[in-house]
């Protein structure tokens, strides 16, 4: 799996990726939904918030797309922690090199990436 200019990434055939989500603080609000491949999921506890993988498919030119949506606790005021955080990280293949993605407040809610198999 290798990272492309457009933040999706290219993954070879059959490829198994994972998909770790950890948060900073407690109160974790992460939902993922996969097309394209079948996506397992692992219960986690804090600071993990979700662990999940899947296998690409193993035609050349398929895709999946991988959405999620990270909220985020405000208080009264609609402020959020100082410090709150997810950090995704994408594990691949052997010589996989995926630098982990850190999403702050406020929520990303529709977040989404294609994993392009060549």
């Amino acid at each position: 799996m290798t990272s492309r200019p457009d933040g999706n990434f290219d993954v070879d055939a059959n490829e198994q990726i994972e998909v770790t989500i950890i948060k900073s603080l407690p109160n974790c609000a992460a939902a993922l939904s996969l097309s394209g491949a079948t996506l397992s999921c692992q219960p986690s506890q804090f600071p993990m918030c979700k662990q999940c993988s899947f296998t690409a498919p193993a035609t050349p030119g398929s895709s999946v797309t991988l959405t999620m949506s990270l909220d985020f606790q405000s208080d009264a005021q609609g402020n959020f922690a100082a410090g709150d955080m997810y950090i995704i990280q994408f594990t691949g293949g052997p010589g996989s090199n995926v630098r982990p993605i850190h999403v702050a407040p406020p929520p990303a809610l529709g977040l989404f990436f294609v994993f392009f198999v060549h």
